[in-house]
Order: C-alpha cells, then sequence, then structure tokens
C-alpha cells in the first residue's frame, strides 16, 4: 500500500508542471519530470507516489507507453496512475485510455477538478463522474 503524500507530475512542459504544482503544494509533496526517463528513474531509485499524473503525448514516449512499463515493473504505481490530456474519449487514445482502465484528465483541466482527482486516486475521496465536464474524473 502506498501511503505517501507525494504527487508525481509528468508533462513535457514545463508550465503544466508549474501550474499542477502550485495547486497541490499546499496538501502535496509534488515532483515534477519533464521527461520519461527521468520519471522511471525516480521509480528505480525507490520512490512511490500516492498519485502518478502523466501527460498523454510526449517526445521521448507517449503517456501509455510510460504506462504499460510501470505495470510490468511496478504494478502497485500503476494503479495510481492518471493520464492528462486534451485527447477526447472519442478519439483512439482515448479509447485507449479507457481500455486500459486509466483515468483521463482532460486539458485544460479546472484546478479544483485536478484537486479533486488527486484526491480520488489517492484514497482520500469518493471517486466521481463530472458528466463529461472538463478536468473531471474519467474511467
Amino acid at each position: 500500500m502506498i501511503t505517501s503524500k507525494k504527487v508525481a507530475v509528468l508533462d513535457d512542459e514545463p508550465l503544466i508542471g508549474d501550474i499542477v504544482s502550485r495547486a497541490l503544494k499546499r496538501q502535496w509533496e509534488v515532483h515534477i519530470f519533464e521527461r520519461p526517463s527521468e520519471a522511471l528513474a525516480a521509480l528505480e531509485e525507490g520512490e512511490r507516489y500516492a498519485v502518478f499524473l502523466c501527460d498523454m503525448m510526449m517526445p521521448e514516449r507517449t503517456g501509455m507507453e510510460v504506462y504499460q512499463e510501470i505495470r510490468r515493473r511496478w504494478p502497485e504505481q500503476a494503479e495510481r496512475m492518471v493520464i492528462m490530456s486534451g485527447i477526447s474519449q472519442r478519439d483512439r487514445a482515448g479509447e485507449l485510455v479507457k481500455d486500459a482502465g486509466l483515468r483521463l484528465v482532460q486539458k485544460p483541466f479546472d484546478l479544483n477538478g485536478l484537486r479533486q482527482v488527486v484526491d480520488e486516486v489517492s484514497g482520500g475521496g469518493e471517486e466521481a463522474d463530472d458528466g463529461g465536464e472538463r478536468g473531471g474524473l474519467r474511467r
């Protein structure tokens, strides 16, 4: 069981990492990674996160490729992944996320919705569906 107050944010856009960090820093220790290799190295070194927010489209690897590697090597961490993207549940990438059983936070997200998702994934709140609004939890 993962009981830390750490949140990983993997996004190749520094601005997104900064926004997420500012939104969560009052309650969470936020670790920002701009490259998948950095996030995977942290896991290799033993870091574990209550929530692992991961961008879908990055130059080095896609969010789904990162998820597959984490699922293979650290399955308990894979259960705590959330994909962040501008993709729709209806396009092929959105279907892959849904088929994998991952949560999807659509960009642009509202900060309250993001905080709610982090709370839910960490076990601090009840799971909810926002009825399709941006920034909500999708499964």
